[in-house]
């Protein structure tokens, strides 16, 4: 998996990362699968990820249509937004223009893509929500999946073409964590309904081999594809 990884194009035509930056991200997604909870975007796993892209804050932000949206933040930066009464904020101030622009597009943007520091300085983005709390600049990952899924970092200082670089070459292995995540959440609830209408789990599997009934067992209990590998 690895090696697949080390010959991936998107490391090898990133002309922006900084010397080391290929061995380091090689490193995080060795380890990817493990940093996670219940989500593998929760917790350690945003820790870890501000090892390759320093920020203030760093968060996960998830949903589609009218579902309710589900949001990690790095632990320890819980507080930086957290007496941010968003009620009370012009709507303007949550319609951040690179925001706007991944409505309709992925891949991965910065604020300062749009706004120059003056430009910015000058909105109400800026007086009422991020001078506040000392942030310059944010750069946004929208992951090329079904609904929303967005990494947001934000910090004083400003992104560069580095740390789009490192996010461009994470997003296709991000997108494959991620998607194996929700094939495991629809898993679990098809083997409950399955189990609902056969009369238990061993009903429900009898169809199937011992081993396809262990690897399927252990999928539906959020076993990583490592960790199954190894039980096997």
């Amino acid at each position: 998996h690895l090696a697949s990884i080390r010959r991936s194009p998107y490391l090898l035509t990133m002309p922006a990362l900084a010397r080391g930056d290929e061995r380091r991200i090689l490193r995080f997604l060795a380890e990817a699968e493990s940093f996670g909870g219940e989500h593998p975007f929760e917790g350690e796993f945003l820790t870890q990820l501000a090892r390759l892209v320093p920020a203030d804050w760093i968060g996960f932000v998830h949903g589609a249509g009218p579902k309710p949206y589900s949001c990690f933040e790095r632990p320890g930066d819980e507080q930086l937004y957290g007496e941010v009464d968003w009620s009370q904020l012009p709507p303007v101030c949550e319609e951040s223009p690179h925001f706007v622009h991944l409505e309709q597009r992925v891949g991965t943007v910065k604020l300062s893509d749009f706004l120059t520091h003056r430009k910015l300085h000058g909105t109400e983005l800026y007086n009422l929500l991020l001078a506040p709390i000392s942030i310059e600049d944010s750069i946004a990952l929208r992951l090329p999946v079904a609904g929303m899924a967005e990494f947001v970092f934000d910090r004083a200082a400003d992104f560069d073409e580095r740390d789009r670089a490192v996010l461009d070459a994470l997003s296709p292995h991000l997108t494959r964590l991620f998607r194996a995540h929700e094939t495991r959440v629809r898993l679990r609830v098809a083997i409950a309904l399955l189990c609902q209408r056969n009369g238990g789990l061993y009903g429900a599997l009898s169809p199937l081999t011992g081993r396809e009934r262990e690897v399927l067992e252990l999928a539906a209990e959020g076993r990583t594809n490592g960790e199954i590998a190894e039980r096997l």
